[in-house]
């Protein structure tokens, strides 16, 4: 497929929980109860999605999305306190480890870090931590020099390569910020121009947004899965993404500097 030909994406991940509602029981059995409703729409539809918990390893919703047909993905959610772009290296380091190697022990292999606001800049961190994907709201402009010139051309939105296997991808919608008709615009326009959409639901928010809110996500997702069926969206996790961004990297043709010369 050509690159003017090429399918939108859409993302839908879910940031469950945040830190500061751990101490919070009645919360957290909200949050545990409208993250499975909110699985059970995703389900109807045949989306996977990226689920960012602030400690995957002891998170009720982990069992449930191991164990669930589809291939969701689970990501670790980095809180302002240790994530932040102000955080020193050597924290941001330990933390991140720390929280990587309880979720080992739990048997979850996480690839990706999800931060609601701009993110710390220790990509080779992540790198050696084995991630992947770095989800924030400001990714770095820059385009790693090894990118093929190819594919330096990208729709709006696109992820960028910030180090070799690792991509940084920009929270593009949160919740219902628009509306159902801006939203099903901004799945048209994506569908048009190749483009991505990640789409990031708010699980405190979806809690206070109660059943309405749910049954705009199904609307929004069936007019997602219309635009599927017709080969003009794909719909997936954050890694599959990156994983598929990796194949087209790998599979772009070399360019000889000898003949670029000569011509």
């Amino acid at each position: 497929m050509s690159q003017l030909s090429r399918p939108g994406v859409l993302i839908v991940s879910v940031d469950v929980d945040s830190a500061d509602v751990r101490g919070d029981l009645s919360l957290q059995r909200a949050l545990n109860s409208t993250s499975v409703a909110l699985l059970g729409v995703l389900a109807n539809h045949g989306v996977a999605g990226t689920w960012a918990m602030s400690d995957p390893a002891h998170s009720l919703m982990t069992d449930r999305l191991l164990g669930d047909d589809l291939p969701h993905e689970l990501a670790l959610l980095g809180e302002a306190s240790w994530a932040a772009p102000t955080m020193g290296r050597a924290r941001f380091s330990r933390e991140l480890g720390d929280r990587l190697q309880q979720a080992a022990l739990r048997g979850v292999k996480l690839g990706t870090l999800a931060v609601r606001e701009a993110a710390a800049t220790h990509y080779d961190v992540l790198v050696r931590a084995g991630l992947s994907v770095l989800r924030s709201a400001s990714p770095d402009a820059r385009r790693a020099a090894w990118w093929p010139s190819a594919l330096r051309s990208q729709p709006a939105n696109m992820a960028q390569a910030v180090r070799w296997g690792l991509w940084q991808v920009k929270s593009t919608w949160h919740n219902f910020e628009g509306g159902l008709m801006a939203s099903r615009r901004g799945i048209d326009r994506s569908a048009a121009q190749g483009g991505l959409i990640t789409w990031v639901l708010d699980g405190p928010k979806l809690v206070s947004g109660g059943a309405s809110v749910l049954r705009l996500v199904d609307r929004v997702l069936a007019y997602a899965a219309k635009r599927r069926e017709e080969g003009r969206l794909q719909i997936s996790t954050l890694q599959g993404f990156a994983d598929c961004q990796l194949r087209r990297r790998e599979s772009a043709p070399a360019v000889s500097i000898l003949r670029a010369e000569a011509a």
